[in-house]
């Protein structure tokens, strides 16, 4: 009489021949992994180009940190625009005084250097223009506020009296003899050129509001006299 563990072994034995072979393992029984929900695409579902997606998350509310900050930039520039056209007065003789400087600079240099003392007529020279030749810098300073004002505009006017201010402290009876002396002052020329057509795109931009209750200084002190 058979016991239980032999009847057991046959039990067995019977659903491996009716299976048709070996018991799969348990890897191939579960199948292949699921793909994760971001790897899921649908054909209802199309790529979106970068300015639809950009346009999507405006709509969402998303506020590009860059963006924004190139607005705020902007909208800043436009006032300190602004700033200028309403002063545009004192920048245009700002830039006209300041050629005056450069031309005479060009003019003067040169002939001391030819001079029969040249460090006598050096003096002679400076004991005149030295003082006109610290204008650049002080207008400069009150244009802006003391830095504060005029934005981009003011930035070429900090890199003019920089130059300018370079130069100077440079001067010296055969400055004009020296190569830097001519190319520092086509610089300074063609810097004021560009000073010139800003002050002109400034004056032409309509989008621009002029501050009707601003008065000159001279203007005001004009007045309380």
């Amino acid at each position: 009489m058979m016991n239980k563990r032999t009847i057991l072994t046959i039990a067995t034995l019977s659903l491996i021949a009716c299976d048709g072979g070996e018991r799969k393992s348990i890897e191939e029984q579960i199948g292949p992994a699921s793909k994760k929900t971001s790897e899921l695409k649908t054909a209802a579902e199309p790529a979106m180009s970068p300015e639809e997606l950009a346009e999507a998350r405006r709509k969402a509310g998303f506020i590009d940190p860059a963006e924004q900050a190139a607005k705020v930039a902007a909208e800043m520039e436009k006032g300190e625009r602004e700033y200028v056209k309403t002063r545009l007065k004192e920048f245009r003789a700002y830039h006209a005084r300041f050629l005056v400087l450069v031309d005479e600079l060009a003019k003067e240099a040169p002939k001391v250097a030819a001079a029969k003392d040249p460090q006598k007529a050096f003096d002679k020279w400076m004991g005149k223009f030295a003082e006109k030749a610290k204008e650049p810098g002080k207008t400069q300073r009150t244009l802006s506020e003391e830095n504060v004002r005029g934005g981009k505009t003011n930035e070429m006017l900090i890199n003019l009296v920089r130059v300018w201010d370079d130069l100077r402290a440079e001067l010296g009876p055969d400055s004009a003899s020296q190569p830097r002396f001519e190319e520092v002052v086509t610089q300074l020329r063609d810097d004021l050129g560009k000073l010139a057509a800003a002050l002109d795109d400034i004056e032409k931009d309509e989008d621009l509001v002029v501050n009707k209750f601003y008065k000159p200084t001279d203007e005001e002190k004009g007045k309380k006299k």
